[in-house]
């Protein structure tokens, strides 16, 4: 089967406008979860996170194109979660732990991060609580 020109056209251009929108999705309909976040402590941890997160997913050019939306889903108290000689620091944020979602085109769930000692590292594993 021989595609003509402007069936080929026609059909790249359809191509590129749902890829645009699958693209530009997540970016205009998924917030980032700032808002839902009340207390000075969490919003510390929150954008020590983020920032963290974003540095890290968006260290390959390739993956400003798959990763489209980073959002702060949960905010939590949880002590213990830091290495002993980052928990000397004795900052106030340093037992929470933040969890980020990464979404691909069309808002799909892609890899949740977390942000631990008070967002200061992040992983892809989930600390334990021990």
């Amino acid at each position: 089967m021989v595609v003509g020109p402007k069936r080929f056209i026609r059909i790249a251009g359809i191509l590129i406008a749902v890829l645009s929108l699958g693209w530009w999705f997540p970016q205009k309909f998924i917030s980032d979860g700032m808002t839902a976040i009340t207390t000075r402590t969490e919003q510390i941890v929150a954008g020590e996170a983020y920032l963290i997160t974003e540095l890290m997913v968006y260290d390959n050019p390739l993956a400003r194109l798959v990763v489209t939306g980073l959002r702060v889903v949960r905010i939590e108290h949880l002590p213990g979660n830091c290495p002993p000689n980052e928990a000397k620091r004795g900052y106030s944020h340093m037992d929470y732990r933040a969890e980020l979602r990464a979404y691909g085109p069309f808002g799909i769930p892609l890899r949740t991060y977390y942000g631990l000692c008070g967002g200061n590292y992040v992983t892809v594993a989930p600390a334990s609580a021990d």
